[in-house]
């Protein structure tokens, strides 16, 4: 029988996407924008204003509404596309095996 650590980590387990973190980050945030746009805008409209000037201050509305909602309920998911970027950040200028053997090849003649 194989002995296994109790503090190792499984990454299927614990990982909840495995995917791209910017993916999850911005469909929440177009939630956190729609859904309350959805509701204030017929609310605006209800109140017989002009339908130009109910949809900006539903927009507006629902706007500061989705970046309070975010600011709160997304820090975890903004992490993620933090250090997505900064690892692609530092991933930039690293040269892959292919390319520094051709550095190499191109340097020798």
């Amino acid at each position: 029988m194989p002995v296994t650590d109790k503090n190792s980590t499984d990454n299927s387990a614990n990982s909840k996407s495995t995917g791209n973190p910017w993916v999850a980050y911005i469909v929440w945030r177009l939630v956190f924008f729609i859904v309350p746009f959805a509701v204030i805008l017929p609310l605006a409209l209800s109140t017989n204003m002009d339908p130009p000037l109910a949809g900006l201050i539903s927009a507006v509305m629902a706007s500061l509404l989705a970046l309070s909602l975010s600011y709160l309920f997304l820090s975890r998911r903004r992490d993620a596309v933090a250090g997505a970027l900064a690892e692609a950040r530092a991933n930039r200028h690293k040269k892959s095996v292919d390319e520094a053997l051709e550095d190499d090849i191109v340097d020798g003649a």
